[in-house]
């Protein structure tokens, strides 16, 4: 956080990362992201994934809340992303990759899953294509209410 704020002053930082902006949770709200039924985004899940071979994140959602995922990358080999609640699988082996090749990556958007409804637990899991190596993946859950 220091070297943030040395980097940039707290009147650029929002109050969450130190600063003396509006948080971003304020801002998602004012920005007025909405879902199919009209509903405001409540709160995000933002999980940074480093996958060798295999990697989980957890969340859970309230009885009132549904989660739009998306995963960000610039991995040229890719992963394949399952959500599971509990024991049941909500979505199953969505391909993520990222565009161009191993030499010029270029980063992509992928939506694995949209109105996964609460209450529950969740798993995300990503197994990787290739094993080669440590990719990136960033997960991205708009979670309304």
């Amino acid at each position: 956080m220091k070297r943030l704020e040395e980097i940039i002053g707290e009147d650029q930082l929002p109050s969450d990362y130190g600063g003396k902006l509006m948080s971003t949770s304020e801002v998602i709200q004012q920005m007025g992201k909405r879902d199919e039924g009209g509903n405001s985004v409540r709160r995000q899940i933002v999980e940074l994934m480093a996958v060798k071979s295999k990697k989980q994140k957890q969340f859970e959602l309230e009885a009132d809340e549904t989660v739009t995922l998306n995963v960000y990358t610039k991995s040229s080999s890719g992963a394949n992303f399952t959500i599971k609640k509990e024991e049941e699988t909500v979505v199953d082996g969505v391909s993520v990759k990222g565009k161009g090749t191993t030499e010029e990556p270029l980063p992509c958007g992928t939506q694995i899953a949209a109105s996964i409804k609460g209450p529950g637990k969740f798993n995300v899991e990503a197994n990787a294509e290739s094993g080669k190596g440590v990719d990136h993946f960033l997960l991205i859950g708009d979670v309304f209410a």
